[in-house]
C-alpha cells in the first residue's frame, strides 16, 4: 500500500517512468504488426489501449508489482521503493535484443543475423549497441509477465539465481552428473512465492478476494491462504504452505530430452534412481521417481526403507 504521505505528484511521475517501458514495447515493429492485424481501425494509441484491456494489463501489472514488492522491506512501500519499483518495471521492458548468427553449410552467403526477442540466452551475448554486460538485464526481464518467455542457459544458470517468478517447467537438454546439479536445475523455478504456487493459490481462493473493497489481490489471496493452511495444519505442511508450496494442479514440469537409443537414456534413468534415493534422505521423496525406483525390480532389493 502507498502511504497517504507520500506526494501525488510523485506517485504520478512514478508511473510515468514505468510506463516508459511500455512505450518501448508498443514502439516495436513485432507490436504494430500485431495490433495492426488484431484491430484494423482506429488509431494506434487506441489500438494499445484495446489490446491492454483484451488482455487485462491491469492484474498483470496487479501480480507483477506484488512479485516485486516480495523483494522489498514489508510493510508501506517508501518513496525510494516507489521509484525502485518504476525502474524495474520499465528495465524489463526495454531489455535490446541480442544479434545471433547463422551460418550457411556450405559458406556460400554472408552470416545471417537474426535478432531475438522472445527466446533468448542467459548470456552477456552483444547487443545491437555492442553492450555485452546482459545478463542482469535478461535476468529481470526473464522475471516479468513480459518477453522473453524462454530461457536458455548454460551451468552458468544452474545455482543461485531465481526463475521462478513467471516460470515453472525445466527442460534439461543434457542430464548432470550427480542429483545435488539436479536438483539444482530444478530449484531455479521452485522457490518462494513461485509461479505455479500463486496459480494453485488463486484457483483455490480467488472467489473470495474478487470483491468489492479488495485494494491487493495478491496480498489478499495470500492472506486467505495462510489462514486456511492454519485452520487446517493437518493438511498441510505449515512451514512451507501456502508460500512455497500449495497443493493443485500447477507443478513443477520436468522435461527430458532423451533420444531413443542414445546413451543418454540409461544414464537419465540412473540419475533419476539416484536422485529419488538422494531425496529420501532427506525426508522429502518425490511420488513420481519414488515409484519409479520402486518399479524397477532391479532396485527393490537393495532400498532399505527404515526410518
Amino acid at each position: 500500500m502507498v502511504p497517504d504521505d507520500i506526494d501525488g505528484a510523485e506517485l504520478w511521475k512514478a508511473a510515468v517512468l514505468a510506463t516508459t517501458g511500455l512505450r518501448t514495447l508498443f514502439n516495436r515493429l513485432d507490436a504494430t504488426e500485431l495490433l495492426d492485424k488484431l484491430y484494423p481501425e482506429g488509431d494506434y494509441w487506441q489500438k494499445v489501449l484495446r489490446y491492454c484491456e483484451a488482455g487485462n494489463l491491469q492484474a498483470v501489472l496487479d501480480e507483477y508489482v506484488f512479485q516485486l514488492r516480495s523483494q522489498q522491506a514489508p510493510g508501506e512501500v517508501t518513496a525510494e521503493e516507489l521509484w525502485s519499483l518504476a525502474d524495474d518495471i520499465r528495465r524489463s521492458l526495454s531489455l535490446k535484443p541480442a544479434q545471433m548468427l547463422a551460418k550457411y553449410p556450405d559458406g556460400s552467403h554472408d552470416d545471417l543475423r537474426m535478432g531475438s526477442r522472445f527466446a533468448v540466452r542467459y548470456s552477456n551475448a552483444k547487443t545491437d549497441d555492442g553492450d555485452s554486460n546482459r545478463m542482469p538485464d535478461v535476468r529481470r526481464a526473464f522475471n516479468s509477465p513480459f518477453w522473453p518467455f524462454v530461457l536458455a542457459s548454460t551451468s552458468v544458470g544452474q545455482e543461485g539465481i531465481d526463475f521462478h517468478w513467471w516460470a515453472h517447467s525445466v527442460i534439461h537438454w543434457n542430464v548432470p552428473g550427480n542429483p545435488v546439479d539436479f536438483e539444482q536445475r530444478e530449484g531455479r523455478v521452485h522457490r518462494y512465492l513461485g509461479h505455479a504456487v500463486r496459480k494453485n493459490v488463486a484457483d483455490a481462493h480467488r472467489a473470495e478476494v474478487l470483491k468489492p473493497g479488495v485494494t491487493d489481490p495478491w496480498e489478499s489471496l495470500f492472506s486467505v491462504a495462510a489462514a486456511d493452511v492454519a485452520a487446517h495444519p493437518e493438511d498441510s505442511n505449515t512451514e512451507f504452505a501456502p508460500h512455497w508450496i500449495h497443493p493443485g494442479a500447477h507443478k513443477i514440469e520436468r522435461r527430458l530430452l532423451d533420444h531413443p537409443l542414445s546413451r543418454d537414456v540409461p544414464r537419465t534413468k540412473h540419475m533419476l534412481a539416484g536422485l529419488a534415493k538422494y531425496r529420501l534422505t532427506l525426508g522429502q521423496a518425490r511420488q513420481d521417481d519414488l515409484l519409479g525406483l520402486i518399479e524397477d525390480r532391479a532396485e527393490i532389493e537393495p532400498l532399505d526403507l527404515r526410518p
